[in-house]
């Protein structure tokens, strides 16, 4: 309950006759564990539920009554709204315990407090489930980037990875194909620079064996002809 709660249907009651508004205020079940005084401007107590604010004629005014009513009830929440009536016109009072008055959220809180604890317990399974649904994933990522790296191909290269997502495992599938795209450059100026000696080597085995065979061929034609002991020991 609250204070606008209180003045909405206390307005309610304007220019009703007095046994219309005894009958509502003995109908408002939701000021069951609270005090319900209507006082009328002469100070007459017109209804109480209260066994200490009895019906009748009182000596006080309504400033003194209400004044006695919160002395003597220093733990209780009181309310006041004036109520002006078809027959009757005075300030109807709400007298509640304190322990029953909080906020709104406490109130909502008390009021739902099994809604809140499925509440609580279906984050944290929420939580829970979230959690294990991203390490699973990215489990299964490393055991497939595992096998990807394991796995090669003609050139005894492993290939390039698909990057699906831009996050921090994705950045390391990124930096896995750098490393492969730099390897197969490696790998391609290897096998370049090796034909590049193959065929230096051809090339200058072949400049030598041209020279050669024509020094043999003389030489062999040299020893057919007469020279001497020391030319013969050079050949």
């Amino acid at each position: 309950m609250s204070r606008s709660d209180w003045k909405s249907d206390v307005t309610n009651l304007k220019g009703k006759t007095n046994e219309e508004i005894l009958a509502s205020f003995s109908g408002m079940k939701r000021y069951k564990d609270s005090d319900i005084i209507w006082m009328n401007d002469e100070g007459k107590v017109l209804y109480a539920t209260s066994a200490g604010s009895p019906e009748g004629k009182t000596d006080l005014t309504v400033t003194d009554a209400f004044n006695m009513i919160k002395h003597d009830n220093k733990n209780d929440f009181l309310l006041q709204v004036y109520l002006k009536g078809k027959e009757e016109s005075g300030y109807a009072i709400l007298e509640t315990p304190r322990s029953l008055i909080g906020t709104k959220w406490a109130f909502l809180r008390e009021k739902y407090t099994h809604l809140w604890f499925a509440i609580v317990i279906g984050v944290f399974l929420l939580f829970v489930f979230n959690s294990w649904r991203f390490f699973s994933k990215l489990q299964k990522r490393l055991v497939n980037l595992e096998k990807h790296m394991k796995t090669k191909g003609d050139d005894g290269i492993t290939q390039p990875l698909g990057i699906k997502r831009n996050d921090e495992l994705g950045q390391v599938e990124c930096s896995f194909n750098h490393m492969v795209e730099e390897l197969r450059t490696s790998r391609r100026k290897e096998r370049e620079e090796a034909e590049i000696r193959k065929k230096l080597i051809a090339d200058l085995s072949h400049d030598l064996r041209t020279p050669l065979t024509v020094i043999r061929g003389h030489t062999f034609s040299l020893k057919d002809e007469d020279i001497s002991e020391k030319g013969s020991h050079s050949l």
